[in-house]
């Protein structure tokens, strides 16, 4: 007989792909291959009546995904016409800042050159840049700054320094 491979559909591809994108984006950072994954999960989607602006809103992927059609569309030269949500540029600028400044995982980024100073320091730079990052996803930083914030309040009591 002949092999199946089982391939997710398209949307399905689509909310994947910009929730895992949104997960690196304040795990540290995404580089450009991302979005060229993303790029061709857009080329691919096919006109099925969806209304991706509502299912992203309800999601809570709008805000980020209009930042990265921006990206899309500008940067990558994406046809409008495959976009799946309004462009921003003002957000799109900051998702290109940030991939700019850190590539995939923040590995390029200078500012983690002070993570090599301590956990603590490392935890007050991270949370300092998500305070940054609140206009892009504000759930998602509120919610990730939350996390740091209550880790720092552990470690202290562990390291006995509070």
């Amino acid at each position: 007989g002949s092999l199946q491979i089982a391939v997710p559909l398209p949307y399905f591809n689509l909310i994947q792909q910009l929730a895992h994108l949104l997960g690196h984006f304040y795990a540290g950072g995404i580089g450009f291959r991302h979005l060229i994954d993303l790029y061709y999960v857009l080329k691919n989607i096919k006109s099925d009546g969806r209304d991706y602006k509502k299912l992203l809103d309800d999601l809570g992927l709008l805000s980020f995904t209009e930042g990265v059609m921006w990206v899309e569309n500008t940067i990558l030269g994406l046809d409008e016409s495959y976009l799946v949500a309004e462009p921003s540029e003002t957000k799109g600028k900051l998702v290109l800042r940030e991939m700019e400044r850190g590539g995939n995982f923040g590995y390029y980024d200078k500012r983690n050159k002070m993570w090599r100073k301590g956990v603590l320091i490392r935890a007050v730079m991270d949370s300092y840049r998500l305070f940054q990052l609140v206009s892009i996803q504000p759930s998602e930083a509120i919610k990730r700054l939350q996390w740091k914030l209550s880790n720092i309040k552990s470690m202290k009591k562990v390291l006995n320094v509070g």
